[in-house]
């Protein structure tokens, strides 16, 4: 069930233009310089997402039922897919050495941090075969590092990132309450170190296991800008509706394999 790009409905012309279609018009022209980014646009986008979350009472309501389905819907899939969980724990520990879990610090709602669990899906000695000093220069400029035939891959990473299994203990993130099932991707530190008006606005809801950019662009996940087009449309769009049309489009994502988170 694909998810088509949405038109956004805006009480204001002005505000209207920096809408989805803005963004998808222009995200090649960003991503071409990463340092410009069209500032004034960003500020009317996120001059109009807090009235939405802040002053709509209706959008207050549905952030609340949202919060609820979060709740209910991670704790049910934690104990449906337990057996998925041990076995795929018990393959990470017997394929390679290390821990289990793979943690990291990721960006939270309201600029915050939070602590984001995964499977581990890559080698502890990375320093091995990786340039450490190449790698820091690209976090820089707000780009993650992404091979198609990552030599840092465990002999069973690769499977469980392609079937997005080594997001499964995200669960426990949404069920704690930093994460939600539905949001934009929660991005490591350094993702949007760069560009702090991003951060903002991208910040105004909890960063989601799946959302718009995860079942339609999977495989541009190398800098935050790429994500913008999809991001900036989900939280205009928002709605309920919207999230159940995200999450029955998400298993077929996965199946289809377009990327890997």
């Amino acid at each position: 069930m694909a998810i088509e790009p949405m038109k956004t409905a805006a009480p204001d012309s002005a505000v209207a233009n920096s809408g989805s279609e803005y963004f998808y018009s222009t995200a090649s022209v960003i991503e071409s310089d990463r340092y410009r980014w069209f500032m004034q646009d960003l500020d009317r986008v996120e001059a109009q997402l807090r009235h939405k979350f802040e002053n709509d009472a209706w959008t207050g309501i549905q952030l609340a039922i949202k919060r609820l389905i979060d709740i209910v819907g991670s704790f049910c899939l934690i104990v449906l897919l337990t057996p998925v969980f041990l076995l795929t724990s018990l393959a990470v520990r017997l394929t390679s050495p290390g821990p289990i879990m793979f943690s990291h610090k990721r960006w939270a709602l309201h600029q915050g941090h939070f602590i984001c669990l995964k499977f581990r899906s890559m080698r502890t000695d990375q320093q091995k075969i990786m340039n450490t000093a190449e790698v820091q220069e690209m976090q820089k400029t707000g780009v993650l590092l992404k091979l198609k035939k990552d030599p840092r891959l465990t002999p069973i990473g690769s499977f469980i990132r392609k079937t997005s299994i080594d997001e499964l203990p995200q669960l426990f993130n949404v069920l704690k309450g930093d994460m939600s099932l539905v949001g934009p991707r929660p991005l490591v530190l350094h993702m949007m170190q760069p560009y702090p008006k991003v951060r903002r606005v991208r910040c105004m809801m909890r960063p989601g296991i799946s959302g718009l950019w995860q079942i339609r662009d999977r495989e541009n996940n190398t800098s935050v800008i790429g994500m913008m087009p999809h991001d900036i449309e989900y939280l205009l769009n928002f709605n309920l509706w919207l999230d159940i049309r995200i999450l029955l489009s998400t298993l077929p994502a996965v199946l289809w394999g377009t990327g890997a988170c």
